[in-house]
């Protein structure tokens, strides 16, 4: 099944308050990482699904579209009189194809397209 904003919708209603072109683009640019020549049939709309939410979340499409702030980047800064913490953009600088594992732990998301990506393409060990 060909993986659309409707269905995308249903599997992650919270995303409903952002628009239908920035979830298009989510996952047209995470059908590019998400082969269905490779993957289980099973786990390919899953995984695309998953991987675009997870690039929704750390590009900040709650934020923008005046949604709760889902996560938050690493704390760059601290200040104890008058309490204020400071945060970094998450992912910023990077591409997904170059992401590390532990981008892809920021997120429910992320842990769900890796957890698939695993499932799909186990660690080979040579002995």
């Amino acid at each position: 099944m060909a993986v659309t904003t409707t269905s995308f919708l249903v599997r992650y209603p919270e995303f409903k308050c952002v628009t239908g072109p920035r979830i298009q683009i989510a996952l047209d640019d995470a059908a590019g990482f998400v082969d269905v020549d490779t993957w289980a049939a099973a786990d390919f709309d899953k995984a695309q699904m998953a991987l675009a939410a997870h690039m929704l979340v750390t590009e900040g499409a709650f934020a923008a579209s005046g949604g709760p702030s889902a996560i938050r980047g690493p704390i760059v800064s601290e200040r104890l009189g008058d309490a204020s913490t400071t945060y970094g953009r998450l992912g910023s600088g990077s591409t997904i194809a170059s992401a590390s594992v532990s981008q892809y732990s920021t997120t429910v998301y992320g842990q769900t397209y890796m957890r698939l990506l695993n499932v799909n393409f186990p660690a080979v060990a040579i002995v």
